[in-house]
């Protein structure tokens, strides 16, 4: 089984109702809570406050735009969300119980949903997948000639520095951001030598950003949606080898805070 395994899964409203406009931490507690009924022993350290977790989680996705913070859903409504596992063990254990075993209909956020199908091929769903991380550190010789990453940030992303949240993917922030989940959960860790060459060898080249607010009862964080493209300067082919991969591991693991939350989903464009 693959370690790192992307599920989408597409619900519809049975009933009208309205939500806040974050729905991530209610997609969080579904995943939680099913763990919880189908593996209680494995559903605790999912739950702990360890530095970093082997999952995240999307809001719900698609749905109407917000108005001053609220989302009014029709029955009948459609959206999707998707699960993530960073861990091999529960990888498995996702596709092979936790899925099957899904009820429908489902509630999240208060409202309940009928789950209409799911996905975890990224040849069916641009947001499902299934890779291990010896494939994503083997990047192929091309990327040593790559002039530039491509990022595209779909749910609001943020950083935190020192005790504030900074809604901007800095180089250097996301690196840290990435290193920080990859040498908890990847096969091989980055060495901190690379790791200073790639957050130096790093320039932010063109975006097309904008601060959205993400509200949750009385939690407000604002984070960034959009595009930026980084820009290697005098990086050797080890070092873009590198970038390369977590780039390419940020569509499982996010960038920045909250990401088991729904924020930070992001992926690396061709």
């Amino acid at each position: 089984m693959s370690a790192l395994t992307a599920l989408v899964i597409e619900v519809e409203a049975l009933y009208p109702g309205t939500l806040d406009s974050a729905t991530g931490q209610a997609v969080q507690g579904l995943w939680l809570n099913h763990w919880k009924r189908l593996h209680p022993e494995l559903s605790q350290p999912l739950h702990d406050q360890y530095p970093v977790k082997p999952y995240t989680v999307s809001p719900l996705m698609g749905l109407p735009l917000p108005v001053r913070g609220r989302v009014a859903i029709q029955r009948g409504d459609r959206a999707w969300f998707r699960v993530v596992s960073l861990d091999s063990l529960l990888s498995e254990k996702l596709i092979e119980e936790w899925l099957p075993l899904l009820p429908s209909p489902i509630k999240i956020a208060g409202l309940e949903w009928r789950v209409i199908q799911t996905w975890y091929d990224n040849h069916t769903h641009a947001w499902a997948g299934q890779a291990d991380f010896n494939v994503l550190s083997s990047a192929p010789d091309s990327c040593q000639e790559r002039q530039e990453w491509h990022l595209e940030f779909i749910t609001p992303t943020t950083f935190k520095v020192g005790k504030h949240n900074l809604p901007f993917p800095l180089p250097n922030l996301l690196i840290n951001s990435w290193v920080r989940r990859w040498n908890r959960l990847g096969v091989e860790p980055i060495a901190e030598e690379l790791l200073s060459q790639a957050r130096d060898g790093l320039a932010v080249s063109a975006y097309s950003l904008k601060t959205v607010p993400a509200r949750n009862n009385d939690r407000l964080i604002i984070g960034c949606v959009g595009e930026l493209t980084l820009k290697p300067i005098g990086l050797d082919a080890q070092t873009r080898r590198i970038i390369e991969a977590l780039c390419k591991f940020a569509f499982w693991a996010g960038s920045g805070q909250h990401t088991t939350q729904g924020f930070g989903m992001t992926r690396l464009k061709e």
